[in-house]
């Protein structure tokens, strides 16, 4: 199925907002299943690395400018006008556009992307993800005066913009039950229906996960990455097909995002919780060829109980760390390779290499006895 989905919002990154990660969702699942996308991106910023993100997961991305910037006099102008506020980003007259091609379906992102008109879409949907009618009626009990006043009138004009909108759709999807049966109930829009909102169940498809953490500010693990990536996993995957190379951590650069592959590679960017990342590995890597100072994320490897496979450089400062007893290490690309494939191949070594350099940790890597080192070197 061919799909337009049109949006004042790039989709990415995914962790940018609730709306954004819900999308981003969906349509990874969607191309994943076969279907073609193009991203409609309606709005007004253009941020390259957004525009190349959301670029990995569709077929296209066209940029087609009408939203406009958020003012408090554009604010006023639609209050004059009857509008809402939330559609004070819209033009006052919608916009028409011609798809170069033609849809099996046309969906609209939020009521926002309404101000766009295509002619002769078959199958029309809005992707409405809340119902704002039902959302400023909830906030009415917890506010007062003028703000009581104006939040009300803001809820009469959405109300009747979403009634008008809603109608002109073959479906309004919304992504709980409840705004759905708000909407059919009392903005009488029959045509409503939701989805669960879900997780991504990992791993995806039976494999392991291979995990390499870092700030990609830092040149060296740009160097690290980029390393694995190109030289040890395309050697990894031919031996053991089910290995998917994980790379986390925020600010990565364009040579890193070009490193996206569905089948075998995957950049999160940031996380608000790296434990996140490191839950989903199997195996967690440090390939460093350059820096110095005590590893943290060869640490926080040891925390979560996960085998290693290290360069000599990530050991420095960790004496406790030995080949084949807490961890591997590689000092050349046969190393890498056959670490990897054996780690991917057996997990009870994986198991008893992360219990062992779980151990090396507790006894005496840990902040609460370390904390209390550092006041006693420097007070001597």
């Amino acid at each position: 199925m061919k799909i337009l989905f049109i949006s004042g919002e790039l989709a990415y990154p995914p962790h940018k907002n609730g709306g954004v990660h819900t999308v981003h969702s969906l349509i990874r699942e969607w191309t994943h299943q076969g279907h073609c996308v193009d991203y409609l991106y309606i709005g007004y910023s253009l941020v390259s690395s957004e525009m190349e993100g959301i670029a990995q997961i569709v077929d296209h991305v066209i940029h087609f400018p009408i939203l406009q910037k958020r003012s408090m006099v554009r604010s006023m102008l639609n209050l004059l006008w009857g509008r809402p506020e939330i559609l004070s980003v819209t033009p006052m007259r919608k916009r028409q556009y011609e798809p170069a091609g033609d849809y099996d379906l046309y969906l609209w992102d939020r009521i926002t992307s309404h101000s766009l008109s295509i002619y002769n879409a078959p199958k029309r949907v809005m992707f409405a993800h809340d119902c704002f009618s039902k959302l400023y009626e909830s906030q009415l009990g917890s506010l007062h005066g003028w703000r009581k006043i104006y939040k009300r009138i803001q809820k009469r004009l959405i109300s009747r913009h979403e009634k008008t909108i809603f109608g002109q759709y073959n479906t309004v999807m919304f992504v709980s039950k409840t705004d759905m049966k708000y909407s059919n109930e009392l903005l009488l829009a029959k045509n409503a229906n939701y989805i669960n909102l879900g997780v991504r169940l990992e791993p995806y498809t039976p494999g392991v996960n291979v995990l390499f953490v870092g700030n990609y500010s830092y040149p060296p693990n740009v160097e690290a990455a980029m390393f694995f990536a190109n030289t040890v996993m395309p050697l990894v995957v031919k031996q053991a097909p089910e290995t998917k190379f994980i790379i986390a951590g925020k600010n990565p650069p364009r040579e890193i995002l070009s490193l996206i592959d569905e089948n075998y590679i995957e950049v999160t960017g940031f996380l608000e919780n790296i434990s996140e990342a490191y839950m989903r590995s199997d195996i967690v890597v440090s390939p460093l060829l350059s820096g110095s100072g005590m590893k943290n994320k060869v640490l926080e490897a040891m925390d979560f109980g996960k085998p290693m496979v290290i360069s000599p450089l990530s050991r420095e400062g960790i004496d406790e760390l030995v080949d084949r007893e807490n961890c591997l290490i590689a000092d050349d690309i046969e190393d890498w390779v056959r670490n990897i494939v054996e780690l991917v191949k057996k997990q009870s070594y994986r198991e008893s290499l992360g219990r062992a350099a779980k151990g090396v940790l507790e006894l005496k890597y840990n902040w609460e006895t370390n904390s209390k080192v550092f006041i006693e070197k420097v007070m001597v």
